[in-house]
C-alpha cells in the first residue's frame, strides 16, 4: 500500500521517494530502498533528510513524520556451470529464506539538509569544472573520454 516512486522535481533537484504511506491525514512514513551491504555509509548519507524537505516544499499541506531505510542484502551467488536453472534457482531460493530484510529508521537532520543547499550554492557558483578523477569514473558514461585525456567534451565557461 501508499505511493510508489513519488517524484520530486524542483528547481534544484529531481529525486524520487520509493514508497511514501499515509500514518494520519496528510502525514506520512517515508521508505528508500537499498540493495546493499554497506549500511553504514548509507546511514550517515542525508538522502531521506533532503527528501523530506523537498517533499514539503513542493506539498505544503503535507508532512513526513518518519523516515526509513530498508535494506535488503546482496547475494553473491552464481549458477554454477554443473548446475541447471531449476538447482540454482533453489538454491538461491535456500539463500534468501537465510536473508534478513532490515528497516532502519533515520532521524531528520537539519544539517545534511544545510550541507546538501551549500553543496547546490557551490555547483552554481562553480565556472571551471576541472577533472577529477575517482573511483566514480567507474560508473560515468564519459569514462573513456575523460581519462583518455579528450577535452573536446569539457565545458570551457560552466557551460
Amino acid at each position: 500500500e501508499g505511493m510508489h516512486e513519488v517524484p520530486l522535481n524542483g528547481e534544484d533537484y529531481v529525486g524520487f521517494i520509493d514508497l511514501l504511506v499515509e500514518i494520519a491525514p496528510n502525514t506520512y512514513a517515508m521508505y528508500d530502498y537499498k540493495y546493499s551491504n554497506n549500511v553504514d555509509r548509507y546511514l550517515e548519507s542525508g538522502q531521506l533528510s533532503v527528501y523530506k524537505r523537498k517533499f514539503e516544499e513542493l506539498n505544503p499541506s503535507k508532512k513526513i513524520e518518519k523516515l526509513y531505510f530498508v535494506f535488503a542484502p546482496k547475494l553473491r551467488i552464481r549458477q554454477k556451470k554443473t548446475e541447471t536453472i531449476e538447482q540454482f534457482r533453489n538454491r538461491l531460493r535456500a539463500q534468501l529464506s537465510e536473508v534478513d530484510v532490515r528497516v532502519i529508521a533515520v532521524p531528520f537532520s537539519q544539517e545534511k539538509v544545510e550541507e546538501y543547499e551549500a553543496t547546490i550554492r557551490e555547483i552554481k557558483r562553480t565556472k571551471e569544472f576541472k577533472r577529477n578523477v575517482t573511483k566514480l569514473c567507474d560508473w560515468c558514461e564519459y569514462k573513456d573520454y575523460c581519462i583518455k585525456g579528450e577535452t573536446w567534451m569539457l565545458y570551457k565557461k560552466g557551460e
